[in-house]
């Protein structure tokens, strides 16, 4: 018998769900293919505005993965309002530009986990698993 606390046996654990924002169609598809080969679930947002609309509807997620440079509403602001919303949401950002490059844009640094593009699926699916248990 299995106590409130643990699955039964043979009960497969939830799916962790990321919700990847990035503005290039393409890459997002990319990058969604790969979390779900890996057992993620993956949730699509073109832009940090898309991206708010879905957490503030109630969309639950367990991590964000967000490009920094996007339209409308860049990887910045968006961490930073997830930030001051829900604080205890992982948060993993990713630019082929520098942290010191996008700086000099006017992207202020965020403090977190960081991926540089270009990376492998294999990068991508660490990155991820770090960012959801940081003390593994």
């Amino acid at each position: 018998m299995s106590s409130p606390d643990q699955p039964a046996a043979g009960t497969a654990t939830p799916r962790r769900t990321v919700l990847v924002v990035e503005d290039e169609e393409l890459l997002r598809a990319v990058l969604c293919r790969h979390l779900v080969h890996a057992g993620y679930e993956a949730v699509e947002a073109r832009h940090g505005r898309e991206a708010l609309k879905l957490l503030k509807a109630g969309r639950a997620v367990d991590l964000v993965l967000t490009d920094m440079i996007m339209p409308l509403m860049d990887g910045a602001e968006l961490v930073l309002e997830i930030r001051r919303r829900w604080p205890d949401l992982h948060v993993l950002a990713m630019s082929a530009c520098t942290p010191a490059e996008l700086f000099r844009f006017g992207i202020p640094h965020v403090d977190g986990p960081f991926l540089q593009k270009p990376f492998t699926s294999q990068d991508l699916i660490a990155a991820v698993a770090r960012s959801l248990d940081p003390a593994a």
